[in-house]
């Protein structure tokens, strides 16, 4: 692999894991979210 390949390929691989790490700590926050607000029945909202 040249360096402008390596290049090219680091920041798609950093965009890839940065949205990975979005969308975990989105659906986190949502679950942790629900769970303050309906403490009985959030897993039911979820499944």
């Amino acid at each position: 692999m040249s360096l402008a390949q390596s290049y090219h390929w680091l920041p798609e691989q950093i965009d890839a894991m940065t949205l990975d790490m979005f969308w975990d700590l989105l659906i986190v926050g949502s679950v942790v979210n629900e769970a303050e607000n309906n403490p009985s029945g959030y897993i039911d909202d979820i499944w």
